[in-house]
């Protein structure tokens, strides 16, 4: 997971392989696709706009 202050983005990565495909949802959220039509990643556009304060997301990383 990664957040682009600039941008203002948080990319949550899925899978480590490369979308080559985007959908746009309502709400500013995008759905990368790879080549299979799996979801690799989400993008929440905005994301800052969204938060009231900041705050930590555990994430658990399978071995």
């Amino acid at each position: 997971m990664e957040y682009d202050s600039k941008a203002d983005i948080l990319y949550i990565r899925l899978r480590e392989t490369s979308p080559v495909e985007s959908e746009h949802l309502e709400g500013n959220i995008v759905i990368d696709y790879d080549d299979k039509n799996n979801v690799v990643a989400v993008e929440i556009l905005d994301f800052s706009k969204r938060t009231e304060k900041s705050f930590s997301i555990p994430i658990a990383v399978p071995s």
